[in-house]
């Protein structure tokens, strides 16, 4: 349906943002639950909140549904 983007078990790197003067590079995997761009006002508020608080170098997130959302987010 929407290709090779959610074949299996998706994984989206997202970010990477790490100073080049880290002594360490944090990372997160991320299960957003089917991630669109069509989301109520809480759970996009909910999301972003955990984005922000997150503190890492790079977000991977799972079970992302299309282009659109993670440009949404991001």
């Amino acid at each position: 349906m929407y290709g090779p983007l959610l074949s299996g078990a998706v994984c989206v790197l997202v970010c990477i943002c790490a100073p080049a003067h880290a002594d360490t590079l944090r990372i997160a995997s991320y299960n957003v639950k089917y991630l669109s761009a069509c989301v109520n006002y809480v759970r996009k508020d909910a999301l972003e909140s955990t984005f922000e608080s997150l503190n890492v170098d790079i977000i991977a997130l799972q079970e992302v549904r299309n282009r659109e959302a993670l440009e949404y987010f991001f």
